[in-house]
């Protein structure tokens, strides 16, 4: 499997009745980010890509977070208890790889969590160098929008604004969804990698 195709194993997994497994997430996260982008662009977007920031300092953030997915990913993958259950196929909301497929999985939580904090990894690099990239680049491309002196659909918005406007949500929507996967893998981390299997005539420990 290719380094890309194993960074994307989560965002291909999919439900016992075919739907991804991101599909509500992204909706959700589309949402909120929609609602942070038209807050700030009601404070005016002041400095959005440039030194210092928001994107600036968010990606900032999301590269300090990938140590954290790193250590996270180290932790799920070698992990072990007696008698966890962290190595049992997910049983009610089965979490599938190809399914329908010849080479269909289903995966343990440990296959789980290993591709959600994968995946996470990915996101913060990818969160981390644009955020330089916009930081790098925000005046040259500034400069080209504005040289077309268009406006938008004739209205009194401006096309460099609007441009703005959707580049910031596009960027928090990818920020919003790292942070609600990061969620549910700290809820894995702090409840469900310590799952005991119930022994018949012992208690859990």
């Amino acid at each position: 499997m290719s380094g890309l195709a194993s960074w994307t194993v989560y965002a291909r997994l999919r439900r016992e009745n075919g739907s991804r497994l991101i599909n509500n997430q992204a909706l959700s996260s589309l949402s909120v980010a929609f609602v942070l982008a038209l807050a700030w662009a009601k404070i005016g977007s002041p400095n959005s890509f440039a030194k210092d920031g928001l994107i600036d300092g968010l990606g900032s953030l999301s590269s300090l977070l990938a140590g954290f997915y790193v250590a996270g990913l180290v932790a799920i993958a070698t992990f072990f208890r007696e008698n966890s259950s962290l190595d049992d196929v997910i049983v009610n909301g089965s979490v599938i790889l190809g399914k329908d497929t010849d080479d269909e999985e289903h995966f343990t939580r440990r296959q789980y969590v290993c591709s959600m904090f994968g995946f996470l990894v990915g996101l913060s690099f990818f969160l981390a160098i644009s955020s330089v990239l916009a930081r790098a680049s925000v005046s040259e491309v500034s400069d080209i929008v504005k040289s077309f002196h268009l406006k938008l659909w004739h209205t009194n918005i401006d096309l460099n604004d609007s441009i703005e406007f959707v580049l910031v949500w596009i960027w928090l929507f990818i920020f919003v969804w790292q942070i609600e996967v990061t969620l549910r893998g700290l809820y894995y981390l702090m409840d469900r990698i310590y799952d005991i299997r119930p022994r018949l005539g012992r208690p859990p420990e």
